[in-house]
């Protein structure tokens, strides 16, 4: 499951990543940079959905793509 550090104080969140131990890292250095090295108030590491492949964009925009296509005349209707 990928994990995420979010900085409630800030309103980060990082990229998910596959390892606790990454976003642990993150943690650090976004504590580092962006607050002497402390902890801020509100902040967490917690496991995140796994994004998807892209193939759901991809299937939207051919869907999008042939709809418009049937309204303007230049495809067969969507069924």
């Amino acid at each position: 499951m990928p994990y995420a550090y979010t900085c409630l104080d800030c309103g980060t969140t990082t990229e998910p990543v596959d390892e606790r131990d990454d976003a642990k890292a993150a943690r650090t250095k976004h504590r580092a940079e962006n607050h002497d090295g402390y902890a801020p108030k509100s902040d967490a590491i917690t496991e995140v959905e796994a994004s998807g492949d892209g193939c759901s964009l991809i299937l939207f925009l051919i869907s999008a793509a042939a709809a418009a296509a049937a309204v303007l005349g230049h495809g067969a209707p969507i069924a």
